[in-house]
């Protein structure tokens, strides 16, 4: 019920390619507004309500089980909404008469760096709650299913 409530807080995600798609918006450059909210349950359960009567092991159990249900909904939000905007791309490239947009930042490399800032958020907030993101299975296939490219990475300064 902790997890639901948490990937919840991911429903603004699905607007991310929106704002990206033929908008001329440069890179990002900071997560999303909406992350701080994603892990705000499960924050306010362990500080605020649960934290005196969990042991410390019981409550990084629980946050790293929330957080593996919140990585692993926020994976297939991504994935589905990268090969969403990777099609609509290829589409727009198939009918395009000119073929200078090769060396362009593409709408998808926009909307995979957005995706990549909002985890590594997210692997902030997990951390907060006493959770190594790098450790978990999923924050992994997550963090590498959005990875932009190493050209990318250099441009916006993140670590691969």
């Amino acid at each position: 019920q902790l997890g639901g409530t948490c990937t919840a807080q991911l429903a603004p995600a699905r607007a991310i390619p929106a704002l990206y798609r033929l908008t001329g918006r440069p890179l990002p450059t900071a997560a999303s507004l909406f992350m701080p909210e994603v892990t705000r349950p499960l924050r306010d359960l362990l500080h605020h309500q649960a934290g005196e009567r969990l042991g410390e092991a019981a409550r990084r159990e629980w946050a790293a089980e929330v957080g593996g249900v919140v990585c692993r909904h926020f994976l297939q939000l991504a994935t589905s909404m990268l090969d969403g905007v990777r099609k609509d791309e290829e589409a727009r490239r198939r009918y395009a008469r000119k073929a200078d947009a090769a060396s362009s930042t593409t709408d998808a490399d926009k909307v995979c760096v957005q995706l990549f800032l909002d985890v590594e958020a997210l692997g902030a907030q997990l951390r907060e709650v006493g959770v190594d993101a790098p450790r978990l299975a999923d924050y992994c296939a997550l963090r590498d299913a959005v990875r932009p490219d190493l050209t990318l990475m250099e441009s916006i300064g993140g670590a691969a």
